[in-house]
């Protein structure tokens, strides 16, 4: 067989074969628009409970996102009021230890006049009534001497 004679043989096969193929094609053709169709309804189907399942979670963000709020701010509410209080804590600490002080120092106070009074209260009993002069000589300070001239005066 010649170069020619090959040609014309696989033309032949060619054209014997190429009727069944195009018979073929318009039933593959017809399989696969139905698939299509399917596939385009079944998407338009997922696609529309995919978008109400996005819009629903999107709500639930929003929802979420406002309560985050709220809380931020009562957080911020909660914290304001936590700083005012330590601040009046401190406040009343520093009082409270200046109070401590005071009340230390008028306890001091408290025990010298007892002794000063004890002191001259066994001196009027061991040698009879104080005068003005005693008193007068005994004070180590004003304050003593008005204390004791009060007390000799009511005794």
């Amino acid at each position: 067989m010649t170069l020619r004679g090959t040609a014309l043989f696989i033309a032949i096969i060619i054209m014997a074969l190429a009727p069944a193929s195009r018979t073929q094609r318009p039933q593959r053709s017809m399989q696969r628009s139905k698939r299509n169709r399917r596939n385009c309804t079944t998407f338009t189907c997922s696609s529309t409970s995919k978008r109400d399942v996005l819009g629903a979670a999107e709500a639930k963000v929003g929802t979420i996102a406002e309560q985050l709020a709220i809380a931020n701010r009562n957080i911020a509410s909660v914290q304001g009021q936590i700083a005012f209080l330590d601040a009046k804590m401190h406040t009343t600490e520093a009082n409270l230890a200046w109070t401590k002080v005071q009340l230390d120092a008028a306890q001091k106070t408290l025990a010298r006049h007892n002794d000063a009074l004890r002191r001259r209260l066994i001196q009027a009993y061991e040698y009879g009534d104080l005068g003005y002069l005693a008193v007068l000589l005994q004070a180590r300070s004003f304050g003593d001497f008005s204390n004791v001239g009060t007390t000799s005066r009511t005794s």
